[in-house]
């Protein structure tokens, strides 16, 4: 651009027009260089750029002939109605491959966005990299050029927690079981979450929402119609992903027409027939076949493969005539639920399934090995949830029922022969939680109150913060709770959870009730033989020097370390636990029960989650041994409050029986005072 030395007006607008030109021209290169072709879709994508890695087909491209109906899979990823995709099938069906290798690479290669890849422990990150991802990136002409040139993932270099690829995107890993502040760090508009089961639990640490809802949040800064997310595994049970994921969701099936009456079918385990009376693996094979469960004809693997190609998803609430033409409304959901089973699974004819079958048949019913088996078939095979079977000891409760087991008195009111009343404490980071128990004359028990607190561990160190929520607690606990006629009843014990952070707990019972053996309050150890819990509960011999109290019905014991002033009481969590579950069985009516106070019908639905939250479950580990344990499936806080509780009481009945009986004799009578009334237990 020239200067205007003259200051005349044609130099003005000589200057004008130079620069107007020269902004044409930048905006020119810049429209040039910006110029690309538009993202393909992910099915030009996969059909163009993917070769097989491994298999039978190694060095093929990938096709729909092999599982025709993974076809409406990246159709339904197109089509632009769904967000969130659920992807589950029959084992070695392709279902790594297309349910979160494809999405994965799509997203990085094609689009060109930061991905978030949850996996279910973090040193699986490098294996899922090296076996699944990689391979195919190697094994694409395009696709090659994208790897990694530099860091982790580049030039054979283990990946470690995220890889950036050759064009700048990032590929992070999360897995299920790290740390809340390692997924708080990275956002992405997309996420995938590869062997989905492992994201069912909570980590016992946590007090944040579940590993899946953690992934989720690394979206927060993008409108929800903008997020995607991908979620891929094998079915387990039914309480666990993918199949939770169900239920809110399209809850679509794969249909395809039968050859015979047209109707468009979806067969599953009852139609395969055939096999049931062979005398061996090769007549079972020979002889089974898929029927059609709307006429009953037999189906031939040829005819089977030519229906798979004119398969149709048809979503929940939508059916679908003999002409292929869909009706009802578009599905409302934004979660596409996507399952495959053995039919639509055309690596393996009816033959190879129905060998598995007449195998497990072949086992002692409910023995270890057909348990195995059965579990094999419903996972693997047939892609539905597999639960133990029920044994007469297993307990199951319901939350509705639960909710409903209210008395007419109010929060903070104990019935009228109610003889004591004991507190039971859960603590974490940023919460902690409490229950007040009323036990009855005829060994009922009353839930009177209990809530959550702030652990103002935001403001201060940990240990301190739950210092001051305790100090806060106990001048609640400390005013009592009521009868019907107003005369106030003070808990007799107070149990303070002391396995997450011993040291400020043992401080503060020790501040309260010194080395006083039968002190109000207590920090209390739960152990149990579940996942959740510490160690296991083993009742010493007898008592010592440091088991200084045993209770009568040997599930607490309380001792003291030799040259330390803190007393700790370590109780039995599974029994006392399973003694909880039995009383929520029996009508609110019958002696033993549990029944809480008044309110509106939902005012106790928190409560009930709590309660039910940790199954007694029948598992079988490896060796085919049965064994039942208390599975953790979310937050169950209440319920370690309201065992603790329970076990509290147990004591404090031990203790009054003892207090009596010293009090009885010629030496204690002078010491005895039946006017101390409820602070019979301390020795001020």
């Amino acid at each position: 651009m020239q200067r205007n030395r003259g200051g005349n007006r044609d130099g003005a607008i000589e200057m004008v027009t130079e620069t107007s030109s020269a902004i044409r021209e930048e905006l020119a290169r810049a429209f040039r260089n910006s110029k690309c072709d538009p993202p393909r879709s992910i099915v030009d994508f996969v059909l163009s750029d993917f070769v097989l890695p491994d298999g039978r087909s190694k060095g093929q491209r990938f096709t729909f002939a092999r599982q025709p109906v993974l076809r409406l899979w990246f159709e339904a990823i197109d089509s632009g109605l769904f967000n969130e995709f659920v992807f589950t099938a029959p084992s070695q069906f392709g279902k790594t491959l297309s349910g979160f290798v494809a999405p994965l690479l799509y997203h990085l290669c094609e689009i060109q966005e930061n991905y978030v890849l949850g996996v279910p422990y973090g040193d699986m990150a490098a294996n899922k990299w090296e076996a699944d991802i990689d391979p195919v990136l190697q094994a694409s002409p395009r696709l090659r050029g994208m790897r990694p040139k530099h860091g982790s993932g580049s030039s054979g270099g283990r990946v470690r927690d995220s890889v950036t690829m050759a064009h700048g995107c990032i590929c992070k890993f999360m897995s299920a079981g790290g740390q809340d502040a390692a997924k708080a760090g990275f956002t992405a508009r997309t996420f995938g979450v590869t062997e989905a089961k492992a994201f069912s639990e909570l980590k016992e640490a946590s007090d944040e929402a579940d590993a899946l809802r953690q992934l989720r949040a690394r979206q927060r800064s993008y409108p929800e119609n903008e997020r995607r997310s991908y979620v891929e595994g094998t079915v387990g049970n039914s309480e666990q992903l993918p199949w939770t994921l169900m239920p809110l969701s399209t809850r679509s099936r794969i249909v395809s027409p039968c050859p015979h009456c047209a109707e468009h079918i979806s067969c599953e385990r009852e139609d395969l027939h055939g096999w049931q009376d062979a005398k061996s693996e090769a007549e079972a094979k020979a002889n089974a076949y898929f029927a059609c469960p709307e006429c009953g004809e037999k189906i031939t693997e040829k005819q089977r493969a030519e229906a798979l190609t004119y398969a149709v998803l048809l979503h929940h609430g939508q059916t679908i005539d003999k002409t292929g033409r869909i009706h009802g409304k578009p599905p409302t959901s934004r979660r596409l639920w996507f399952r495959c089973t053995a039919w639509h699974n055309m690596f393996l004819g009816a033959g190879d399934i129905a060998v598995d079958e007449w195998r497990a048949a072949q086992l002692a019913e409910n023995s270890p090995e057909q348990q195995s088996a059965e579990r094999e078939l419903c996972q693997f095979v047939w892609c539905i949830p597999w639960d133990p079977p029920k044994l007469d000891t297993d307990i199951e409760l319901d939350k509705v029922t639960i909710s409903n087991r209210r008395l007419s008195l109010p929060r903070g009111t104990v019935p009228e022969d109610t003889v004591r009343v004991t507190v039971g404490t859960d603590m974490g980071m940023r919460t902690g939680w409490y229950l007040q128990l009323a036990t009855r004359a005829n060994g009922s028990r009353h839930i009177c109150d209990y809530d959550c607190f702030d652990v103002p561990s935001h403001a201060m160190k940990l240990d301190d913060a739950v210092k001051v929520a305790l100090n806060d607690l106990h001048k609640h606990l400390s005013s009592g709770v009521i009868f019907p006629d107003g005369r106030v009843i003070v808990p007799g014990e107070r149990w303070y959870d002391a396995g997450y952070r011993p040291t400020p707990v043992l401080e503060f019972v020790y501040s309260h009730s010194g080395g006083n053996y039968n002190g109000a309050e207590v920090a209390a150890y739960g152990r149990g033989a579940t996942a959740v819990q510490k160690g296991t509960f083993t009742l010493p011999n007898g008592k010592s020097t440091k088991v200084r109290q045993i209770g009568d019905d040997r599930l607490w014991f309380m001792e003291k370390e030799r040259g330390q002033s803190h007393l700790k009481l370590y109780w039995d969590s599974d029994s006392t636990k399973y003694e909880v579950m039995q009383m929520l069985t029996l009508p609110e009516t019958e002696p033993g029960s549990i029944t809480l106070y008044s309110g509106v019908a939902k005012i106790h639905d928190r409560l009930a989650r709590h309660l039910t939250n940790e199954p007694l479950t029948t598992v079988v580990n490896s060796l085919g041994v049965e064994k039942q344990v208390f599975m953790r499936k979310g937050a169950n806080h209440l319920l370690d409050c309201l065992a603790m509780a329970i076990r509290a009481d147990s004591r404090l009945a031990w203790r009054i029986k003892n207090t009596m009986s010293r009090a009885n004799s010629e030496d204690c009578k002078e010491w005895y005072d039946e006017d101390r009334g409820n602070d019979w237990y301390d020795d001020a």
